[in-house]
């Protein structure tokens, strides 16, 4: 419908929504979008890249509600120490219409910045190997090199 539209860039309204919910996740840490003026943030701890590889919107039927396929990657910049995980997740359609589909979309948006502020917390916490988030695949982060005084 003409009167239905999405009101701003769809990068920058994601973007806004994921830093937003990383802050709810991650109450202690001060975070940010790139999208926003980072010229007075504090230098980071965490890198957070988020590559949206679908999202789709169903208004009825079978899977009415929103898909949100994601690639992303947590980033500790002082150690390089890196993390890679793939979320597929399936938000419901709540509410009738579109102001449903819209709660469909902030849920699925909610629900990966849950995912990604327990991988980022499980990072700052130390754990060598966070645990995998719900509905996502994380590459396991390569083995330290052996020294050469370890034998096989």
């Amino acid at each position: 419908k003409e009167q239905q539209r999405w009101a701003e860039p769809l990068a920058a309204d994601i973007g806004r929504a994921l830093a937003e919910n990383l802050a709810q996740a991650l109450p202690e840490a001060y975070v940010y979008s790139q999208a926003a003026s980072a010229a007075t943030a504090l230098p980071p701890r965490f890198r957070v890249s988020v590559d949206v590889q679908r999202f789709e919107s169903r208004l009825r039927g079978q899977g009415a509600g929103a898909v949100l396929d994601t690639a992303w990657t947590v980033t500790e910049l002082s150690s390089g120490r890196r993390q890679a995980c793939r979320t597929l997740i399936r938000a419901p359609l709540r509410g009738r219409g579109y102001d449903g589909l819209v709660a469909a979309h902030q849920d699925a948006l909610a629900s990966l910045g849950e995912r990604i502020g327990a991988m980022v917390a499980g990072v700052a916490a130390g754990q060598p190997v966070p645990a995998t988030p719900a509905d996502s695949y994380c590459q396991r982060p390569p083995a330290p090199p052996a020294s050469a005084g370890d034998t096989p």
